[in-house]
Formats: C-alpha cells, structure tokens, sequence
C-alpha cells in the first residue's frame, strides 16, 4: 500500500494526494525544477516484481502513468538535466537496466541503457551546482555483486567510470546497503551508506532538515 502526502504550510499538516493499493514501497519522489510547472516523479514496487512510475504536472493534484521501458523502473527519474532524464532501479532484483537515458519519457523507443553494473543504481545528482555535464550515481549492492561502487559521468550520462569501491562478503550483505542517498553542501556531496534507509527532506536555503533512519529487516520481504 502506497501513500503520498503533500504539504503546503512547511510540513505542519499533510494531505494525501495519492494512494494505490497495488504497489507496497514508495522508492523515489523527484521534482524537476528545469520545466514550467514542475514535474514530479514517483517510482513504486512491491516484493512481487510489479513496478509503476507516475508523473504530476499540477503539484500533485493529478498524476500520469510513465511506462518505462525496463522491469526496474521502481526508483523512476533520479536526474533531470537540460532536455533529457535519467532514471535507475535495481538491476539485479527486477532486471532491466541499471542506469537508463530519454529525451522523451513518454516515447517508449527514446530510452536507452547507459551501463550495467549487474546489481543496480539507487541516486543519481550533479557534482558541480547548476550544470548537467558531470554527474554522480551510487551503486547498491546485491548478489551476484557484493560491491559499494560510485561512477562518474563527465559527458551527461553518456559515459561511466569507477571511482569508488568498497566490498564486502557476499554472505554479510545486510538488507539494503548500499551507496544510496546524496546531500549536498555547497558543492560538497555526501555519499550516506547504512544498512536502514536514510529519508531527508529540506527546505528554504537549507534551515531546516529532517533525517530518519529506519530500520527495514529482511526487504522486501518483511521490511516495513
């Protein structure tokens, strides 16, 4: 069961602006900024493999279904640049392609793979503040990889490459690991990797953060 909530007056109170019963997760809530009105990307899944990813244009009010061309759709949009988008999900669960590319999320046939690390990309930001050329995605880690990985981009997504390995033994993986969650602080970026799932969310120039990190067990089998 997923539910999306939307405040207007600084998280004080919350309304639900949507709700389906046919997926379990919500994984990814992206705005892009760069178009006129916003858009808005959601990806959800549950432990039976069924992906869906939406986008609203009206601040949430209504939402269109994205039909991404890949199983692993379930983390949708992380990366909005000048006329093109970059999406994730977790390759070696669902299949699919790990970090995939459109100039059009609406035609089908305009997406394609950028690269396959066999486990999966979990975020995708920008290095440097307001430009699109060099960027920066965390890998997960899932069998038959037990791999901490970060890749870097130079060209907008066109091409990848390894700066960052961490591994660890395939039979200590804990559920959820991974180089997941990106902050930034100027131009300083922050890499979290924990074995729970970190949830931030910021706003007006940065005074005000909430951080939770929840313990999820053995997703996404159990994990609440």
């Amino acid at each position: 069961h997923c539910v999306i909530r939307k405040s207007t007056d600084h998280g004080d109170t919350w309304s639900i602006v949507f709700d389906t019963t046919e997926c379990q997760h919500v994984h990814n809530i992206y705005v892009n900024k760069k178009v006129t009105p916003n858009e808005i990307f959601i990806g959800l899944d549950n432990y039976g493999g069924h992906v869906e990813t939406y986008v609203s244009k009206n601040a949430g009010e209504s939402w269109e279904r994205v039909y991404v061309p890949y199983n692993n759709g379930d983390y949708a949009f992380r990366y909005a640049g000048e006329n093109f988008y970059i999406g994730c999900g977790e390759r070696n669960i669902l299949g699919g392609a790990a970090l995939y590319k459109t100039s059009d999320y609406t035609d089908k046939n305009a997406y394609y793979p950028l690269f396959d690390n066999g486990q999966g990309i979990r975020d995708v930001t920008n290095v440097i503040v307001d430009r699109d050329d060099v960027l920066i995605a965390g890998g997960c880690i899932g069998a038959p990889v037990s791999t901490e990985q970060l890749f870097l981009s130079e060209d907008k997504g066109e091409t990848w490459k390894t700066v960052f390995m961490r591994p660890y033994p395939i039979n200590e993986i804990p559920a959820g690991i991974g180089l997941r969650t990106f902050s930034r602080k100027g131009n300083q970026i922050i890499s979290e990797s924990s074995t729970g799932y970190a949830m931030r969310f910021a706003y007006g120039n940065g005074a005000k953060t909430i951080v939770a990190i929840v313990s999820v067990g053995d997703i996404p089998t159990t994990g609440k």
